[in-house]
């Protein structure tokens, strides 16, 4: 799960994160404030080396 500044870093665009669905949220414990976290697909590979 990733935040909306991980996102932007990783190289999504504004408008496809504002077009995902936040999965959970966090708390700052500095501020107090709530944040959403988002989930995305990463590629996995199997035994062989090879995308699944």
């Amino acid at each position: 799960m990733l935040t909306r500044t991980a996102l932007l870093k990783a190289g999504y665009s504004r408008a496809t994160i504002a077009a995902m669905t936040p999965v959970a949220e966090r708390q700052n414990r500095h501020s107090g404030d709530w944040y959403p976290l988002y989930r995305v697909q990463t590629e996995t590979r199997d035994d062989s080396g090879e995308k699944t």
